[in-house]
């Protein structure tokens, strides 16, 4: 079964932020909880190792509802309260998380349309004018080519030339947009960290 995270409005989520900051960069209230992340604690250990004024802490802590208690022999033991702070996380970033993705499910849109409109099968039928379609190509292009192996010119030539006459233009663009590299006539790809494909 799937929890749901209730949605806050911006104002009601505004004062959940303010009011867990100021919570968590007090240094006091900071360092309970880094020992309350451990494991559960009893009051009279906590006290011991804070002082008396670690009830205050622990008041405003279970205001926010960050703390768990159990009676144990008729003592206070405090632990914190992992659920809670998993939903505070959700309702604080899980709204940014879910927009970054439409993002990026939407450029990845993007791009597969811009590949429809310029492509006819594996022909180019025009260079795109507008820089973003171009390179939208070119990524496409770069593609073709395996990042373990090295191209003399005449090779890169022919590969482009699969897919537009054009050949010098794009295996300038390769070299100009950092994505292959070029020494002593022999190319090879410039392999980002994390390698993305360009399908249609």
């Amino acid at each position: 079964m799937t929890e749901t995270t209730e949605a806050l409005d911006p104002n009601e989520e505004r004062a959940l932020l303010r009011d867990h900051l100021k919570a968590f960069l007090d240094p006091e209230r900071l360092q309970l909880m880094g020992v309350l992340a451990d494991g559960e604690h009893s009051l009279v250990a906590l006290t011991e190792r804070f002082g008396l004024r670690v009830q205050r802490q622990i008041e405003h802590f279970s205001r926010l509802n960050l703390l768990k208690s159990v009676q144990r022999n008729g003592v206070p033991h405090y632990s914190l309260n992992k659920r809670a702070l998993l939903d505070l996380n959700k309702r604080l970033f899980g709204g940014a998380r879910a927009a970054s993705q439409r993002v990026l499910e939407g450029s990845a849109a993007w791009e597969r349309q811009v590949l429809r409109n310029f492509f006819e099968g594996e022909r180019l039928k025009t260079i795109p004018s507008q820089r973003k379609q171009f390179l939208v190509v070119l990524k496409w292009m770069a593609a073709r080519f395996s990042p373990n192996e090295r191209y003399p010119e005449r090779m890169v030539n022919e590969i482009i030339a699969r897919h537009h006459p054009d050949y010098a233009t794009f295996r300038r663009a390769l070299v100009d947009e950092g994505l292959m590299t070029r020494q002593e006539g022999i190319y090879w790809l410039v392999v980002p960290e994390k390698p993305s494909t360009f399908e249609r």
